[in-house]
């Protein structure tokens, strides 16, 4: 069974409007799916985000990652003072359609992230996030047999992010761990590095 993303790659703040992002980061999750439980150690996930600056406060992204599909839209609503306040809802998850075994993840999420500039050289993001996860399968085959099942998970945590610009290119260094306190489960965690490009598209 794979696993979705619980990575923060993006901060506040949204891409201007025209221009488009990309986004590569590459992690190491834990609690995130049976693999990583079962071996007690947390495996690798590459993620891969496209973004386009829709108007000043809202952006829209699509994120690839290992066998899974994420989309959101981020609007910044507030500015106080150096911080810059934003929300960025979405819906993702995953699919593996074997035969005689189809199973999936569907992630209902809404994070919340607050920006601000350390100095002249890096900023940082705060995140706060509330999650909810359906994991579902199903089989049908001779030997196996029949059936479905299904479970729904709640996960709740938050992360830091942080970012330094160089030029058209920012480097970016997060960690996130979101609990899921409804179940006797370990936290789903995740650090990892990654890399974005800007650049505004020509008419």
């Amino acid at each position: 069974m794979g696993c979705t993303s619980v990575a923060t790659i993006e901060g506040a703040r949204p891409v201007p409007a025209g221009v488009v992002e990309m986004t590569t980061f590459s992690s190491f999750q834990s609690g995130t799916n049976p693999l990583s439980a079962g071996l007690g150690f947390p495996v690798p996930q590459q993620d891969i985000s496209i973004r386009y600056g829709m108007a000043p406060d809202v952006d829209l992204g699509l994120r690839l990652y290992l066998f899974g599909l994420r989309a959101d839209v981020r609007y910044r609503f507030a500015t106080w003072g150096p911080w810059d306040v934003a929300i960025a809802p979405g819906v993702g998850g995953l699919v593996m359609p074997l035969p005689g075994y189809q199973s999936g993840v569907v992630d209902l999420l809404s994070p919340l992230r607050i920006q601000r500039d350390l100095g002249e050289y890096w900023n940082v993001t705060l995140t706060a996030e509330a999650r909810v996860r359906e994991t579902f399968a199903a089989i049908q085959g001779a030997e196996l047999g029949e059936g479905a099942s299904g479970l729904l998970q709640t996960l709740a945590g938050g992360g830091v992010r942080l970012e330094r610009p160089l030029g058209r290119v920012t480097l970016g260094l997060g960690w996130d761990v979101l609990t899921q306190p409804g179940r006797g489960l370990p936290p789903a965690a995740s650090g990892g590095v990654g890399f974005s490009w800007n650049y505004r598209r020509t008419k």
